[in-house]
């Protein structure tokens, strides 16, 4: 699946998400931060930083170092790393942080599936 799918299909999923965490959750501030942090995972911080994408050349210089870190579909697509960072983000910023999260796991899933 292309860079421009994977924002479609995140953009798409975002609203059952959010209506989801809306009604579980009434915080204000923290669906704040999830949505921003939903959106920094889907259009900047996302897996595929490891090749010339969208994301990596919205983050410019450092977009490539990290193309030129990592090979595609390596260590940036390994759910373990993903939830070593979701544990400390968790511990620094609470539930929101999954904000950023559910993007990465999202584009693992649907990179293996379609």
């Amino acid at each position: 699946m292309n860079g421009k799918n994977h924002e479609r299909l995140l953009n798409f999923i975002f609203p059952f998400i959010s209506f989801y965490l809306g009604y579980v959750h009434s915080d204000f501030t923290a669906a704040l931060i999830f949505w921003v942090l939903w959106k920094i995972g889907t259009y900047f911080i996302t897996c595929d930083l490891d090749t010339k994408s969208r994301s990596t050349k919205r983050l410019w210089v450092l977009g490539w170092i990290i193309d030129k870190l990592f090979k595609h579909r390596g260590l940036l697509h390994n759910p373990i790393l993903w939830s070593m960072i979701g544990i400390i983000g968790y511990a620094e910023i609470g539930w929101p942080f999954i904000g950023i999260l559910c993007p990465q796991y999202i584009h693992i899933l649907s990179d293996k599936l379609l």
